[in-house]
């Protein structure tokens, strides 16, 4: 009676706006509430989507004004059709990297490939590394990469952003690591190092930043322990290191922050 009842008071939602009908069926179920109880990993991450699902129905209804609930249920609805994919009907297939598995195209356009997307935040934190000492989770990320690179037949286009909103903030993205593993001279158009040095500038060393490092000098980190920088970009508070740790991989740390200590050139 208890649900029949809350449908009840729900059913009108069904001609309101994507993020007012979202916010008042989690506030009569409180969920957020039920989540935030749980510790559980799963259950933190299950928080994280539904803020991030706020996000995605505030953009909506500010783009699509006359779209409602019912528009936006549209938009997100999960419906994957690789499994009935017409090779002889000529129009653009949207899918994940899984979903991508045993399917070939002419043209493959992969986006999103930066750090914390490819790989995932999730893999690199995972640790539990190999007798080359990296994380099993990337290794698998690196094996998904080649799966969507192995994609294409004819031409790739490997894409990222430099800027992203994400819940709701925007914050500065770092190209995928694997991305510098590709030969740049099998890449038309891409340089990892001249890519962000465009856009954060010469690296020019300050006081506040500590020693006065250069590309190839070997650092300490409190918490990936010993390193190599492999690019230096930025100044002031943008100044920013690239260092490949013995254990950890590469990482990109802001200067004033990271606290490195230069062991030797």
């Amino acid at each position: 009676e208890g649900f029949a009842e809350l449908l009840a008071r729900l059913a009108p939602l069904a001609e309101a706006s994507a993020l007012v009908a979202l916010d008042q069926v989690l506030e009569e179920t409180d969920y957020v509430d039920w989540v935030s109880r749980n510790a559980e990993r799963d259950d933190v991450d299950r928080a994280a989507n539904v803020e991030e699902l706020r996000v995605h129905a505030e953009s909506y209804d500010r783009l699509n004004p006359d779209g409602g609930l019912r528009g936006f249920l549209q938009d997100i609805a999960l419906v994957s059709e690789s499994d009935g994919y017409a090779e002889d009907q000529p129009k653009v297939a949207l899918m994940t990297l899984h979903t991508a598995k045993g399917l070939e195209f002419p043209v493959v356009f992969m986006t999103g490939l930066e750090e914390d997307l490819l790989p995932h935040a999730r893999a690199v934190a995972e640790g539990g590394g190999d007798f080359d000492g990296e994380n099993k989770g990337i290794q698998e990320e690196r094996r998904l990469m080649y799966v969507g690179m192995t994609r294409a037949q004819e031409r790739l286009f490997l894409t990222h952003a430099q800027m992203r909103r994400h819940f709701g903030a925007e914050q500065y993205c770092s190209p995928s690591r694997f991305l510098q593993e590709i030969p740049e001279a099998l890449v038309e158009g891409y340089s990892a190092e001249e890519e962000q040095a465009d856009l954060l500038g010469e690296y020019a060393p300050s006081k506040e930043q500590g020693a006065d490092l250069r590309v190839g000098d070997w650092v300490q980190h409190d918490h990936f322990g010993r390193g190599r920088v492999e690019q230096l970009v930025g100044q002031g508070v943008n100044a920013r290191a690239t260092v490949r740790f013995d254990s950890y991989g590469s990482k990109q740390l802001l200067l004033q922050y990271a606290r490195l200590r230069r062991l030797g050139r």
